[in-house]
């Protein structure tokens, strides 16, 4: 794999901005949306439904204790007069109304996984913790629960928080870990050595969790390969059962505070491109499975089981198992897809507070797919997450022949056969070894409303 590094055209096409396919049409295609468009896609869901739905939910806390310079997730300072309950109740509001609205006759939703972000919501007290479950159990059915996980920043891990959140059915933590070098975590404005990680992880082993993720960011101030690898090292030596590795985002023209990190240098596009191989090479010699684009997870893992099943699936949350049929966000900045539209509750919490005050859906954003979104979208998605293409399945599925109705993609795609990075037969398209590290980049291919115009990364 390092010899990517030897072709300064690979290192440019693994450099170039795109995106990462957690929707399609991305998310720098959608526009202006009212919440009644998601009460109609709910009456056409019940028309056409069988009954049950099962969905995925993903709960935005956004409060943080401090701002980390790095981040570009949607999160408001937790300061000393804040009212982290009013906000609970806040959220409690909106799930029940949600739910209120979606259930009707002929549809039954069901909550199947679960995943509370933020933000930092291991700020909240195991108290806190409890009355936000009480509300969304309250609101929907949670008894066929099947993953739970929550975000957890080893700053404020504690045993009673890990007690609390394995007494409500949580399955998984996830650590935001960045990098443990000490240099790289005063640049970025996050400290925790190693030994606050280690007891955090010991403590989340002891009450109960047998699988733990580590997210992980490359690219970023004041990293070197040289660093990054030894970083990689006590990871595996810390030995979590997932991790998640992705690229830092620099868009201070998104995020203003990321401004104060241009005093620092950044490693280059080279370095970029030499630590995730790197990485990718440590891990998978350490006996993780190299999970779609940039996930790995020890084989016992249920993330490692489904990809080696062909059940994976690609969401917003990242790559997770396939359990449900849609994914439904609650917070600001929340994002969801129901059926066959994709929506995004507003970003300013004084909107969204309003919104739920008034029982309004909170919604600002959003699109809904053509018919011939949702087969690219197929497609897509099945690239990423079996790295392989039957052409049969796809037409099964549309009713299409698809050399006639990819015909122009396919002979797109023989510019990455030259470079063996996949191999097209008759009857399917495979994705090699080399070609897994550009996923993403094959996946354009497909990405009709991409083809024209150049890719720009928008907020969460």
């Amino acid at each position: 794999m390092m010899d990517l590094l030897r072709d300064p055209a690979l290192v440019r096409l693994f450099e170039e901005p795109g995106p990462y396919y957690t929707s399609y049409p991305s998310r720098s295609e959608w526009h202006d949306l009212q919440p009644q468009v998601v009460e109609q896609v709910m009456d056409e869901l019940a028309a056409t439904g069988t009954g049950e739905l099962p969905l995925g939910m993903y709960l935005h806390f956004p409060y943080c204790p401090k701002r980390c310079l790095y981040c570009i997730c949607n999160t408001e300072l937790a300061l000393p007069d804040t009212d982290l309950d009013g906000f609970l109740n806040l959220l409690i509001r909106e799930v029940s109304g949600f739910f209120r609205r979606l259930r009707r006759p002929g549809l039954h939703p069901v909550i199947t996984e679960i995943h509370l972000g933020g933000g930092s919501p291991s700020i909240l007290s195991p108290e806190q913790f409890n009355r936000l479950l009480d509300g969304v159990s309250r609101a929907v059915d949670l008894a066929r629960l099947a993953e739970f996980s929550v975000e957890v920043d080893p700053r404020s891990a504690a045993a009673a928080k890990f007690a609390a959140y394995r007494a409500r059915g949580a399955s998984r933590v996830s650590f935001g870990i960045q990098d443990l070098n000490a240099d790289v975590q005063r640049a970025i404005g996050r400290v925790h050595d190693v030994d606050l990680v280690r007891a955090g992880l010991e403590a989340a082993r002891q009450a109960g969790f047998n699988s733990i993720n580590f997210d992980m960011l490359y690219g970023l101030p004041r990293q070197t390969p040289d660093s990054f690898a030894a970083t990689i090292d006590e990871v595996i030596r810390l030995a979590p059962d997932r991790v998640t590795l992705l690229k830092y985002a620099h868009v201070p023209n998104i995020r203003a505070h990321q401004r104060t990190l241009d005093r620092h240098p950044f490693p280059t596009a080279e370095d970029r491109v030499r630590m995730f191989l790197a990485s990718c090479r440590q891990f998978t010699q350490a006996g993780m499975v190299h999970v779609g684009i940039d996930h790995f997870a020890k084989p016992g893992d249920s993330l490692a089981k489904a990809y080696q099943a062909g059940h994976l699936s690609r969401n917003f949350i990242g790559f997770t198992p396939k359990r449900f049929d849609g994914i439904v966000g609650f917070g600001p900045t929340g994002t969801s897809q129901l059926g066959p539209l994709y929506y995004q509750n507003s970003g300013e919490l004084a909107d969204y507070t309003a919104a739920v005050q008034a029982d309004r859906m909170p919604v600002t954003f959003g699109y809904r797919m053509t018919d011939d979104d949702r087969v690219r979208a197929d497609v897509i998605y099945t690239l990423l997450c079996k790295e392989e293409l039957q052409f049969a399945d796809i037409e099964a599925r549309h009713a299409l022949d698809f050399p006639l109705r990819f015909a122009r993609e396919l002979e797109a795609l023989k510019r990455w056969e030259d470079r063996r990075m996949v191999e097209l037969q008759s009857d399917r398209l495979v994705v090699t070894s080399t070609g897994k590290f550009f996923l993403r980049h094959i996946c354009k291919v497909f990405d009709r409303l991409l083809a024209e115009k150049e890719y720009r990364v928008v907020g969460p």
